[in-house]
């Protein structure tokens, strides 16, 4: 993801979710003042939490599903575990194999330099 970051790709969000995602923030506001765990932390923008929700619910399964897949392919031909240069060897084809299913929350270049 690094990588990704470094020649253009960032993570993006639904521009339907900023509307939603304002009312979450202006709730998670009132929350703090009560005393309760906001959905939205202090200081953090509605852009930031969008960008994470999408990390965490688009980009990251899609991707930690492609390696678990690759991974028990290399254990099964090999009869050992893939070693690191390996791993990211297939993340990176992971990677630029899943980018265009990652839209909206990767975005960006589809090729790495």
């Amino acid at each position: 993801m690094l990588e990704a970051a470094e020649r253009g790709d960032r993570l993006g969000y639904s521009p339907l979710a900023v509307l939603p995602g304002g009312v979450i923030k202006l709730w998670s506001g009132l929350e703090s003042v009560m005393g309760s765990t906001p959905k939205i932390p202090a200081g953090m923008s509605v852009g930031t939490a969008l960008r994470v929700r999408s990390l965490i619910k688009v980009v990251h399964p899609k991707l930690r599903a492609a390696i678990a897949i690759a991974d028990a392919k290399y254990r099964a031909e090999h009869g050992y575990p893939a070693p690191y240069w390996t791993l990211t060897a297939i993340a990176r084809q992971a990677l630029t194999k899943l980018h265009g299913d990652l839209a909206p929350g990767l975005v960006g270049a589809a090729t790495p330099h």
